[in-house]
């Protein structure tokens, strides 16, 4: 349970299975910044549920009691991570809006690993792709 801050310039967080309830605060106003979060190297997009709770973001891990929160992620912009990094694909901060809608058919983050339709979250997924 841990709270990790960002800097000014790229930073890389990793979260791995078991490493409970963590924080992501970031809030970098430097243009050129990339940050990234690197999920454990087992973990594919459908291992994951992700959900809105104020103006956090929340990924929880399916079938664990893990979850990442980032902080502020609906508020500005400055406050989001670029990059969400899976085993199976990276995920943009502009395709998240995207998952959570697909996400919200499913009742919770103990849903079975593979949302109720899977074709329609790689739907949405892609149509945010520009």
């Amino acid at each position: 349970n841990d709270t990790l801050k960002g800097s000014w310039y790229s930073d890389t967080y990793l979260f791995n299975k078991g490493d409970g309830h963590d924080t992501v605060v970031e809030t970098s106003t430097y243009s050129g910044a990339a940050d990234r979060i690197v999920f454990d190297k087992d973990l594919a997009v459908d291992d994951t549920f992700f959900s809105r709770s104020g103006n956090d973001l929340s990924i929880a891990i399916r079938g664990s009691d893990d979850q990442l929160t980032v902080s502020g992620w609906f508020t500005s912009s400055s406050s989001q991570v670029e990059y969400l990094q899976f085993k199976d694909k990276t995920v943009a901060s502009s395709e998240v809006a995207a998952l959570i809608a697909a996400m919200a058919t499913s009742s919770s983050s103990s849903a079975p690993l593979v949302p109720v339709d899977a074709q329609q979250v790689r739907l949405l997924a892609a149509s945010s792709i520009v």
